[in-house]
């Protein structure tokens, strides 16, 4: 029986915020839960007024509880939603072995690099004048620093999420931190381990609502793209030449556009079979990051990267789209003069991470 009940739990929050990352684990749970507009955090006037009575310090996340207790502090929440649900599918239990480290991680994220955000992104609220500037840089080059503390922890431990083969509520925060300065590109060059750890998280179906609520990602795609390896080659496919066509007669990967409201993975992997002729299950999907679509920048396109097998490529079937398929050299495909330049581009990004190879 679910503890909460029919009475609804009430998250103040604002999108994109430190609030995002609970607001993803209510949704995980399927707790019940209502969102409470917090108003603009770093207005004193608008703190006063949307948290009178809720969180003296005028943060979110403040959650308020069915029997009106109020809970700040992420780790808290987490802590406590897990103890709620009788789940240990985001907070190991007590005996697993993952437990220490994912303690550990929980508070070097609350106590180490949160906090940062708080005198780092506003200086100005913390060192008058002309010093503001040289602090908030300061700060920053200090948050990286520890986020690169964590890449090596990540590195150490083989992914595909933060703490190895298992995923927690470490890599919820890691889908909303990341996605705060320094930036997603500075966290893709410079940690690629732990972005393909949120990505893993971002990709499951019951987040996709509030991803897209508070960052507008992970539902407005438009297509996918697939980079398949095998040892030192990789498949690809030669398109059509035809009038009008964009990137006609130039060399393409698996993948192609949305139909209906597909997931990211459902219309890679149909996609591959319409045009191959193969059929792969969603774990093999390894590998994967978001880039504005080369078509629309204004919308997402979704590049993914896995293994193929000698038998598997054997069975192909290739369908009535393109001239023909091939696998060809990653170096050859990278550096062709008739290859489609981003993805040239997105699979070089992709290949230069070996941990999923």
């Amino acid at each position: 029986m679910r503890l909460w009940g029919a009475m609804m739990i009430r998250l103040y929050e604002n999108p994109g915020w430190g609030s995002a990352i609970v607001e993803l684990q209510l949704a995980f749970y399927g707790m019940p839960h209502e969102l409470v507009p917090a108003g603009g955090v770093t207005d004193p006037v608008a703190v006063q007024k949307a948290m009178a009575g809720v969180n003296p310090v005028g943060q979110v996340p403040a959650l308020i509880l069915p029997s009106g207790e109020v809970m700040t502090e992420t780790a808290a929440i987490t802590l406590y939603l897990a103890d709620l649900t009788g789940s240990d599918a985001l907070v190991p239990g007590a005996a697993a072995a993952e437990r220490a480290g994912f303690l550990r991680w929980l508070i070097f994220l609350v106590a180490a690099v949160y906090p940062s955000f708080a005198y780092g992104d506003v200086p100005e609220r913390f060192v008058p004048g002309t010093r503001a500037a040289k602090f908030g840089h300061k700060v920053i080059a200090h948050r990286k620093s520890m986020w690169r503390v964590m890449e090596a922890e990540a590195v150490q431990r083989g992914g595909p999420y933060f703490l190895g083969s298992r995923m927690t509520a470490i890599d919820f925060y890691l889908v909303c931190m990341l996605r705060w300065t320094p930036g997603v590109a500075w966290f893709q060059t410079e940690t690629p381990i732990l972005w393909r750890a949120a990505e893993q998280a971002a990709a499951l179906p019951v987040l996709a609502a509030v991803l897209k609520r508070n960052f507008g990602c992970g539902m407005d795609f438009v297509g996918c793209k697939l980079l398949l390896v095998k040892g030192d080659q990789l498949l690809t496919y030669l398109r059509d030449d035809k009038p009008g066509l964009p990137f006609a007669a130039h060399w393409d990967l698996p993948g192609g556009g949305r139909e209906a409201d597909e997931s990211p993975e459902t219309c890679v992997l149909r996609e591959l079979h319409e045009e191959f002729g193969l059929t792969l299950p969603q774990d093999r999907l390894v590998w994967r990051r978001e880039y504005p679509s080369m078509m629309d920048e204004t919308r997402a396109s979704w590049f993914f990267a896995g293994l193929i097998t000698a038998a598997e490529m054997a069975t192909i079937r290739f369908g009535d789209e393109g001239q023909y398929w091939q696998m060809m050299a990653v170096g050859g495909f990278l550096s062709h003069p008739k290859a489609v330049p981003e993805l040239q581009r997105w699979a070089g990004i992709a290949l230069e991470d070996q941990s999923w190879r």
